[in-house]
């Protein structure tokens, strides 16, 4: 079908308002704020000065009552009671970054508690996904009389009914998608589960571990105040797993930006420093860009303990010895990711040619389980459908499915449930396992269901931005007010603006990749020119060199270079200045 061949022409696009009139409220009530800024402010559901102070002022107190969560109060109590009574507690967590954070700050709250505990992370390729009866019949050999399940769980009545036969209580905590049936644990908190009166459903399994961290510990009437330190753990989960930054995850990023800028947690020192993050000015994207993929290369390319252990490390060579060996894994993880891209994207293109071309399902022998994911992000991005990555290993397969659009991938997978032997997780990632002798007829059952849900303008490749603005109108002020909208992410990106007839000055290229220069307005020659980076835009240099005029969208950051901060622009597109739009 023609509506499903790739556009190849970016199309800018300015994002909608929901109400225009709320633009002139903020304008006229908030103080001279630039009308752009006021655009970018309704953009996030900010419609009056009064949203605006929520939005910047919000604190930890303005988190719901964790007791809100059903299944929370139970959970507690019974978290409490194994506390008090020094009863053994084996916190068992899924591998990636949300897992092991969630592992982390039990652990350590445990330790505090003076309560007996261990841990078991699941093993990506001995044990899949989910809660294993080798992780259960690890907690019995440690003599636990409690399994915390974090991540995980939430899909697994089998197991949990076996872990329950064993003499275990099981609390699941998790914010996976539900299926049909629920295990029948002691307790399972979890926001999604139906009927869940908790008003925010997107935080991150590290998040849910905090708010139960916050119910259990107000059950033994401790400090409130004493185990705030665990929200970097938190903050470094909930940006690792890109679910939404809002509301309740964007007070918690925040407040555990806060921490992490003075972390006294040698693990987390030791990571940033293998990583070249300055800890004193960490925002999200560190997170997201250094941080989390070399914690999640312990789990791709080797075995998720080596991210626990630097967490949960306490002396400062030990945690700089795992931030190594992090590092080098996240190397070859690169490694592995593009020699896999490579393979599956001669794939790619004949699928996208053909027929049942609404998804991409993409097999191979023992391809690498640890990188599949991120090679069907890839393919999402340049093939504009979804993308499932499947290793074979004889009669089934099993991989990483990444959505695409207003496609809901759960929603899409249970369609087909009757081709899948498993399947579990979110709108916008998936894990899945399947027989080979079906891939056939799932990735024809998959693409009629995408089909059906996508136009030919969901596939337009687009850029969005919030507002157009002439760079002689960023100054401090403007800037200032930027970045108060951190931490920037899912859900709540970091706005990008568009300026027309730009011209650039000092030129420079970098590492033959990037490009630096300055650029101020054409008609602004006396304007003050801004610094601007352009990362991986060096074949564009010819484009903007000899004063042509350019348009530009870009975001604005701050860039700290030895003790001086500076407003920096960096660059998202480039196109000649009165361009038509595709």
């Amino acid at each position: 079908m023609q509506a499903f061949q790739r556009i190849l022409l970016m199309k800018w696009v300015q994002q909608p308002l929901p109400n225009e009139s709320a633009v002139r409220t903020l304008v006229a009530q908030g103080k001279n704020l630039h009308p752009a800024l006021a655009r970018v402010l309704v953009l996030r559901g900010v419609s009056s000065p009064a949203h605006g102070r929520r939005y910047f002022r919000d604190t930890l107190a303005d988190l719901a009552d964790p007791l809100l969560m059903d299944g929370m109060s139970k959970a507690a109590q019974r978290l409490a009671q194994a506390v008090t009574h020094r009863e053994h507690i084996t916190v068992y967590g899924d591998f990636d970054a949300d897992g092991v954070t969630s592992v982390a700050l039990m652990r350590t709250f445990l330790s505090r508690c003076g309560a007996p505990s261990s841990h078991f992370v699941i093993s990506r390729t001995i044990d899949g996904r989910g809660l294993v009866r080798r992780g259960i019949d690890h907690a019995i050999a440690q003599g636990a009389r409690v399994l915390l399940v974090l991540d995980c769980g939430t899909a697994n009545v089998d197991e949990t009914a076996y872990a329950l036969g064993k003499g275990l209580d099981v609390i699941i905590c998790d914010h996976h998608e539900p299926g049909p049936k629920l295990p029948e644990a002691t307790a399972i908190v979890n926001p999604k589960k139906p009927g869940c009166p908790y008003p925010f459903k997107g935080l991150s399994a590290c998040g849910i571990a905090f708010r139960l961290v916050q119910a259990t510990a107000a059950a033994l009437k401790r400090d409130p105040k004493s185990d705030l330190d665990l929200l970097e753990l938190v903050a470094l989960a909930t940006v690792a797993d890109v679910v939404p930054l809002r509301e309740e995850n964007r007070i918690l990023v925040r407040a555990g930006l806060d921490v992490l800028r003075n972390t006294a947690r040698p693990g987390l020192r030791a990571l940033a420093s293998a990583a070249r993050v300055d800890l004193a000015h960490i925002e999200a994207d560190d997170i997201a860009w250094r941080l989390a993929p070399r914690l999640n290369a312990a789990c791709r390319m080797d075995s998720a303990e080596v991210a626990v252990d630097l967490l949960l490390a306490e002396r400062r060579e030990v945690a700089e010895k795992h931030a190594h060996r992090l590092d080098a894994l996240n190397d070859e993880r690169k490694e592995t990711t593009k020699e896999l891209y490579d393979v599956a994207r001669k794939q790619a293109t004949v699928q996208a040619a053909g027929e049942h071309n609404g998804v991409l399902v993409l097999k191979g022998r023992a391809w690498h389980a640890g990188v599949l994911g991120i090679v069907a992000s890839r393919l999402v991005q340049e093939f504009s459908r979804p993308a499932v990555m499947l290793s074979t290993n004889g009669a089934t397969a099993a991989g990483s499915a990444r959505s695409f659009g207003r496609i809901n991938l759960y929603n899409a997978l249970t369609s087909c449930k009757e081709l899948l032997l498993h399947y579990g997780g979110h709108a916008g990632a998936a894990g899945l396992k399947l027989r080979v002798d079906d891939i056939l007829a799932f990735r024809k059952a998959l693409s009629t269901y995408v089909k059906k849900r996508l136009s030919k303008e969901d596939l337009e490749i687009r850029m969005n931005y919030d507002a157009v603005l002439s760079l002689g109108d960023i100054d401090r002020r403007f800037s200032t007010v930027v970045q108060h909208l951190q931490p920037c992410g899912r859900g709540n990106e970091a706005p990008v603006f568009l300026s027309h007839d730009v011209v650039a000055r000092s030129i420079r290229r970098l590492r033959n990749a990037h490009l630096k220069f300055s650029a101020r307005q054409a008609n602004e020659p006396g304007g003050t020119a801004k610094d601007v980076i352009a990362f991986n835009f060096a074949d564009r240099y010819e484009d903007i060199r000899g004063g042509k005029p350019f348009d530009m969208l870009f975001t604005i950051e701050q860039n700290h270079f030895m003790g001086r901060t500076t407003t920096q622009l960096t660059v998202q597109d480039i196109r000649a200045s009165h361009t038509s739009e595709p």
